[in-house]
């Protein structure tokens, strides 16, 4: 299963989703599109990880690097809706304690 993507906007903010497996070989994709939207000086970034079924730790990388540039620029990341391995993953690996991690996307957030 590949990664299949899909940018949209909510009250100002992207949402970013991600369907499938984000792994060595489709973080590459997801990097590039999403280096892509915070060129347009977004700073609110959702992503929605409903339809994640599988994070590696390249795509934990992906996490991070966006985040970081998304903060040194003032805007905030916010990852939604991890279910089942990728859920366990955030939380095993203790990034669901350094990302803004939430059930559920509000854009009050």
């Amino acid at each position: 299963m590949n990664l299949m993507t899909r940018t949209s906007t909510v009250d100002g903010g992207l949402i970013y989703e991600l369907h499938g497996r984000l792994d060595s070989e489709t973080s590459i994709q997801a990097e590039k599109e999403l280096e892509e939207l915070l060129r347009c000086g977004c700073t609110v970034l959702a992503l929605d990880l409903r339809q994640l079924v599988f994070v590696s730790s390249a795509g934990l990388r992906v996490f991070l690097a966006v985040t970081k540039k998304l903060r040194m620029a003032g805007g905030e990341v916010v990852f939604f809706g991890p279910q089942g391995n990728v859920l366990e993953v955030l939380n095993i690996s203790g990034f669901s304690r350094i990302l803004n991690v939430q059930e559920k996307y509000s854009a009050a957030q």
